[in-house]
Order: C-alpha cells, then sequence, then structure tokens
C-alpha cells in the first residue's frame, strides 16, 4: 500500500508529477513534508465522497505555531457543505484568486482530496517553472472544472509555523514566479476576470511588504525592474479592491503610478512605526 519514489529533487511540482503518474486510487491527497495529518481525516474524506459524490474535498486545518508552542484551526471563507455547478460559479469561483477585497479561499492544494481524474491533467500540465503559486495553479483549474465540491469544517492536517517566516522568505525571484502562475491563471481569464489583476497587485504587494520587513534596500532597483518590465506592470493598474486596509490601499495606489520604491519605503516606514508602538506597550 505504500509505493516510495526515488528521484532527484526537481522542486514540488516535478515531486506531484511523480506521484501521480504512480499513484492508482480515484482520489490524491496531497501533504507538505513539514505537515502531518490529522487521525482519522482519510476516512472522513472518503465518507464525505461516497455520501456526496464531491470531486474536490477541501478541509480546514490547525496551525500550529512553533515559537508559542500554540495550535488554533483556521477555517476557509466559505460555509461548510456541499457546493454543485451553479453554486460553484456563484460562491467558489469569484473567491478563487482574489475577490474585490482582497480575500480569497485557500491557495495550497495539501489537505485536500481531489479526484484523480479530474487533476491529472492539470497538474501534469503545470510548468515546473513555477515555483511560487503551484497549488493555485492546480486548485484553480479544478475548481473552475469541478461538478462537485465539498468544503468541511473539520481540521484536516497539522501545518506547523517555524521561525520568522516573513523576514526569511524574500527573493527577487518571488516576482517572475508569480508571472510565471499568471500566464497559466490566464487560459481561465472568462471564469476569473478581474481576479488575475487583483492577484497580481496582491502579490506584488506582499513580496514588497517582505522586502521592506528584511529591510532589503540593496534590492530596490531591481524590485523596480522585475514589476515595471513583466505583466505586473498592467495588471496592477487594472486591479480594483473596495475594503482593504488604509496602508494596502496607499500602497497599491503607488504601486499603480509605478512609484515601486516609494510603496518600499512607506511598507518600511509602517513597519517602524509599527515596531515603536510594541516598545511602548
Amino acid at each position: 500500500r505504500v509505493r516510495v519514489v526515488h528521484k532527484e529533487n526537481g522542486g514540488l511540482v516535478s515531486a506531484r508529477k511523480s506521484g501521480m503518474e504512480i499513484a492508482k486510487g480515484d482520489y490524491v491527497f496531497n501533504i507538505d513534508s513539514d505537515d502531518a495529518l490529522n487521525p482519522g481525516i482519510l476516512s472522513k474524506a472518503a465518507e464525505i465522497i461516497n455520501e456526496t459524490g464531491a470531486e474536490v474535498v477541501s478541509f480546514s486545518y490547525d496551525k500550529y505555531i512553533e515559537a508559542t508552542s500554540k495550535t488554533e484551526t483556521v477555517h476557509d471563507m466559505i460555509e461548510e457543505g456541499l457546493y454543485e455547478k451553479e453554486e460553484i460559479k456563484k460562491h467558489v469561483i469569484p473567491k478563487i484568486v482574489s475577490d474585490i477585497n482582497m480575500q480569497h479561499l485557500f491557495y495550497f492544494s495539501w489537505g485536500r482530496a481531489i479526484k484523480r481524474s479530474l487533476s491529472y491533467e492539470f497538474q501534469m500540465a503545470i510548468s515546473e517553472k513555477i515555483t511560487m503559486g503551484e497549488d493555485l495553479s492546480l486548485m484553480s483549474a479544478c475548481f473552475v472544472n469541478a461538478e462537485k465540491v465539498y468544503f468541511s469544517r473539520t481540521p484536516g492536517c497539522i501545518y506547523t509555523v517555524r521561525g520568522d517566516s516573513i523576514t526569511q522568505s524574500f527573493k527577487t525571484a518571488h516576482f517572475p514566479q508569480i508571472s510565471e502562475t499568471i500566464k497559466w491563471l490566464a487560459q481561465f481569464e472568462n471564469d476569473l476576470g478581474g481576479q488575475i489583476a487583483r492577484y497580481s497587485a496582491f502579490m506584488c504587494l506582499a513580496i514588497l511588504a517582505a522586502a521592506a520587513e528584511g529591510g532589503h534596500f540593496e534590492k530596490l532597483s531591481e524590485i523596480k525592474k522585475l514589476i515595471i518590465n513583466s505583466n505586473h506592470r498592467e495588471l496592477i493598474k487594472e486591479a480594483e479592491f473596495k475594503k482593504i486596509t488604509l496602508k494596502s490601499r496607499i500602497c497599491i495606489s503607488l504601486m499603480k503610478k509605478e512609484m515601486i520604491k516609494s510603496a518600499f519605503y512607506f511598507l518600511y516606514f509602517c513597519k517602524i512605526v509599527k515596531n515603536i508602538l510594541k516598545r511602548g506597550e
């Protein structure tokens, strides 16, 4: 019942393709190397599938924060239950990537039971160049094409948060990686609409915030070039949001005007103010 694949490290997409190739079950359940399954969750997935015929079963998850040894359950932004084709179009697809308020469904594919016949073609077609956004690439395709999906409030996986992921995670390579994800999402433009532009703005903001958090002033010129000379440039200008924080609104407004360095300094200033306020508590 256990089959092990020994292969050269080719990244997450490559690993999942290898697993998908040898999988024999009707459903695939991904789990990342630093996560754990909650007891009985595969039986729970099978129970839901047998009762509803859902092609995707999406679970909540338990987030364990190593620094504080605390665990909290995180739920997706959608009500528990079965969603069929018309309900998927109305309630699920508008939240796959980014809604008007910068909110979205879980991007990750781990902790979800996905019908192999639904996901195989898409998983095998995802470019191995995509190393940031690979989960969203798969889930966007699956949700757009599924007939039935089920969202459960039961936590399926234990996700461990180690250290200060924001300051450790910034890489200029993230900008072109997100560009690759956007190229993939473009094939679903008729379904996703303005979500793709919002995703570009949202992710560029997040990466820029990570750069500011880590004080990467030496990367500013490179960051500006990577945004201005890519598909992000026009998409950011197209992105429209409503109920987002004042901080996000100011930063995106600066990015729309191609004032990338100003947006960086604004985010860095926000970090300083936040640290001063913390010390004063």
